[in-house]
Formats: C-alpha cells, structure tokens, sequence
C-alpha cells in the first residue's frame, strides 16, 4: 500500500468522491458509492452474477 501525499495527475478534483468501494479479489472495482448500499445482498448477487 502506498499513501499518496499530493493527488495523481489523473484525478484533479473533477471525480466525484465515493468513499465506499467494493473490490473484487482480482482487484477490480465492482462497486463504488456515496454512501453504503441499500440492499448489500442484491449487490452481492449482482457482483457475482447472481442478480438480474
């Protein structure tokens, strides 16, 4: 892990911040929000290909 101290080049203050992130094992991100989700298990169905 590394702590960034100024902000990447990529990302200068024009994405919207979401502090929630669900990460997939691969590292992909699967899901990512403002606040938590609603319903966790719909959106753990969904991420693993469960959900409609």
């Amino acid at each position: 892990m590394h702590r960034c101290t100024r902000p990447a080049p990529w990302c200068s203050g024009h994405a919207p911040v979401r502090p929630f992130v669900l990460v997939r094992p691969d590292g992909h991100v699967a899901w990512r929000g403002t606040a938590p989700p609603t319903d966790p298990g719909r959106l753990a169905d969904l991420v693993r290909g469960a959900g409609t």
